[in-house]
């Protein structure tokens, strides 16, 4: 098990864990994680978006992600699309990126499959 910490405690881990859990109580019920905006690392990006929590499993991003790893475990919720990524060209003007690769975009798809009668 792996446990995210801040450098040095600064913050200690119990009030971390208290503001992340008062964040998404406090998210309206239905309404997905909405990011407007570049969101950028020079190493890598990680996010969860809990199908059981008040943002059922969806997340929007109306802009980019930009960073050598991206994970996103974004599920929905069985009727909806978790994730809905809408590029917004403007964001490129915002950030100088060494490579002209431009937009590489991987996605993973499990289904369990259910007997039928």
């Amino acid at each position: 098990m792996h446990s995210l910490t801040t450098n040095d405690g600064w913050i200690p881990d119990s009030v971390l864990e208290t503001m992340m859990k008062d964040a998404v109580a406090a998210r309206t019920p239905g309404n997905p994680f909405v990011v407007d905006g570049l969101i950028y690392s020079n190493n890598a990006i990680f996010g969860v978006v809990s199908k059981s929590g008040p943002m059922q499993g969806r997340m929007v991003v109306n802009g980019g992600i930009v960073a050598p790893d991206i994970g996103l475990l974004v599920p929905g919720d069985g009727k909806t699309v978790g994730l809905n990524l809408h590029y917004d060209g403007r964001a490129k003007a915002t950030i100088q990126l060494p490579s002209d690769e431009g937009i590489i975009l991987r996605r993973k798809l499990w289904v369990t499959s259910r007997a039928t009668p």
